[in-house]
C-alpha cells in the first residue's frame, strides 16, 4: 500500500471513532477561511514566477472529538496560481492549480498575552495541474493524490473571527513520460498560508 492510500485509510478510520452526536452539538461550527498562499519559499515560485495567490479554505471544527481528547478540524481547500508570461528565449512558467484535503489536530489550545490561540498540525492530501503558459500542449498534470503536512496557529480576534499562519509541505512526483527539469520536475511544493476565518 503506498502512502496516499495509507494516509487516506488512516484519515478514514480516524472518523470512524466520530460519534454521530458531536454533529449536532451546539459547540461544533463550520469555518471558511480565505487569504493568500505565499510559495517564495518553495519550488511553486520557480514555476509560477509569482509569490503569491488567493487560497480558500472551508472545514467542519469537532470540539472532544469521540474518546481521542482532541479537537479535529477535517477541511478541503483550493487555490491557483497564475503563471508568469513566458517567453521563447527565457524561463518557462507555468500557471498551478491546487486542491488540498486535511485533518488537524488541535494538540493545545491557551493564551497568549491574553489572546486565545489555538495550535493545529495534521496531514494533507494535494492534487497539483500545471500548465505552460507558453504551450498549451505541454503540462505538469499528474492527477495522484500527494501526501504533504501542515502545521500553524489561529488567533480569535472576536468570538465569530479567528487569523490563521500555516505552513504546508507536500509532494509533487509528476508522470515519469514527462522530461525532468530542474526546480521544476519532479517538485516539493512548499507555502505558506496567511488566512482570516469565520466560523458559521
Amino acid at each position: 500500500m503506498n502512502m496516499e492510500k495509507l494516509v487516506t485509510a488512516a484519515l478514514l478510520g480516524l472518523a470512524a471513532f466520530l460519534p454521530a452526536r458531536v454533529f449536532g452539538q451546539d459547540t461544533t461550527h463550520l469555518q471558511i477561511k480565505a487569504g493568500l498562499a505565499l510559495t517564495s519559499m518553495g519550488q511553486l515560485h520557480g514555476m509560477t514566477g509569482k509569490a503569491s495567490a488567493p487560497s480558500f479554505e472551508g472545514a467542519c471544527y469537532l470540539p472532544n472529538a469521540g474518546n481521542l481528547g482532541l479537537d479535529l478540524v477535517p477541511y478541503v481547500g483550493t487555490f491557483r496560481i497564475s503563471g508568469a508570461d513566458s517567453t521563447a528565449t527565457g524561463p518557462e512558467y507555468y500557471t498551478v492549480s491546487a486542491w488540498r484535503f486535511g485533518l488537524d489536530m488541535v494538540w493545545y489550545r491557551g493564551k497568549i498575552a491574553g489572546t486565545p490561540v489555538a495550535f493545529r498540525t495534521g496531514p494533507a492530501l494535494h492534487s497539483f495541474i500545471g500548465q505552460s503558459t507558453l504551450s498549451q500542449t505541454n503540462s505538469l498534470t499528474n492527477k495522484q493524490w500527494k501526501l504533504g503536512w501542515r502545521a500553524g496557529f489561529d488567533v480569535a480576534i472576536t468570538s465569530t473571527w479567528f487569523a490563521s499562519l500555516e505552513l504546508t509541505a507536500s509532494e509533487w512526483r509528476s508522470e515519469s513520460s514527462q522530461a525532468k527539469k530542474q526546480n521544476i520536475n519532479p517538485n516539493n511544493p512548499v507555502y505558506a498560508g496567511i488566512m482570516v476565518g469565520y466560523r458559521l
